[in-house]
């Protein structure tokens, strides 16, 4: 039984990990990783928001699992190769860690 209920929980909160990810990210990221930000946000928020809904307070409405299957695919492929193509999150606000350039 508790795996009824927690699992759910976690697997909403990829959906949050990856929202606040998307909103954390510069604009010119998603254009290395060929999406706009505003597909990632629309997809992750919205899917979080219909994997909530369908997985944990329990509606229902034709194909609603695989509906919420399919966002749960996406916010992993987000979170995964997705993010992996945008680089790292803090490149473009200041010098990197480590920079051979320049000091001692």
């Amino acid at each position: 039984m508790l795996i009824y209920t927690v699992l759910p929980l976690v697997l909403t909160g990829l959906f949050v990990w990856g929202f606040v990810d998307a909103l954390a990210r510069p604009a010119r990221q998603f254009e290395l990783a060929g999406q706009s930000r505003n597909f990632w946000l629309g997809i992750l928020g919205g899917g979080g928001l219909l994997y909530f809904a369908v997985r944990v307070m329990r509606f229902w409405f034709p194909l609603a699992g695989w509906v919420s299957l399919g966002f749960l695919i996406a916010a992993v492929f987000y979170l995964g190769p997705e993010r992996q193509r945008m680089g790292p999150r803090w490149t473009d606000r200041g010098p990197r860690r480590g920079s051979s350039r320049g000091g001692w």
